[in-house]
C-alpha cells in the first residue's frame, strides 16, 4: 500500500460523500433501465472509490474508466473526469516515461475540467484544483499553490473548508 497525503484521503472521503448525491440525479429513459443502470454505476464508483482509499490508484482508475460508458448528467460527467485524472496521475510506475506521461495527461485532463466549470459545480470546480495542485507540487510549488488558493477562496466562500 502506497501512503497518500491528506488532499488525496481528504478527496476521497468527499467522493464518497458526493457519491450518493450525484447518483440520485441519473437520467434515463425508463425507470427500470434507469435503476439498472445507476446500480451498476453506483458499485463501479464504489469499488473504484475503496481502491482510491486503499491507495490501489491503477484499479481505480480501472474502474473510473469502466463507469465512463454509463449515461449520466453532466454533473456525474465532470466528476468522474476528476476522479479518473486523479487516479491517473497517482498510478505509482516503475517507468518513468509512462509516469510522466500520465501525468501530462492527468494535467491536460484536469485543466480542461477546470476551464469548463462554473461555479454551479464549485466543488468539484475546489476538488479539481486541489488535485492539480497535488499533482503540480512534486515539480512546481508556487503553481501548486495558486491551485491551492483557488480550492481554498471556493471553500472559505461556500461556508466549507477544503475537501
Amino acid at each position: 500500500m502506497r501512503p497518500f497525503s491528506i488532499f488525496a484521503l481528504s478527496s476521497a472521503l468527499l467522493s464518497l460523500a458526493s457519491l450518493s448525491a450525484l447518483l440520485m440525479h441519473s437520467s434515463g429513459a425508463s425507470a427500470g433501465r434507469q435503476e439498472a443502470q445507476a446500480a451498476g454505476l453506483e458499485d463501479l464508483l464504489k469499488t473504484a472509490a475503496g481502491h482510491y482509499q486503499e491507495g490501489d490508484y491503477l484499479s481505480a482508475h480501472r474502474e473510473y474508466q469502466r463507469a465512463s460508458q454509463y449515461r449520466m448528467n453532466p454533473r456525474q460527467r465532470s466528476w468522474l473526469v476528476l476522479r479518473t485524472a486523479d487516479a491517473l496521475w497517482r498510478i505509482p510506475g516503475e517507468d518513468a516515461a509512462l509516469t510522466s506521461q500520465r501525468r501530462r495527461s492527468a494535467r491536460r485532463s484536469l485543466e480542461a475540467l477546470i476551464e469548463t466549470l462554473d461555479l454551479r459545480q464549485g466543488d468539484i470546480l475546489s476538488q479539481a484544483h486541489l488535485a492539480l495542485g497535488e499533482l503540480l507540487s512534486q515539480a512546481d510549488w508556487e503553481q501548486a499553490q495558486s491551485h491551492y488558493r483557488q480550492a481554498a477562496r471556493w471553500n472559505s466562500g461556500n461556508g466549507g473548508s477544503i475537501p
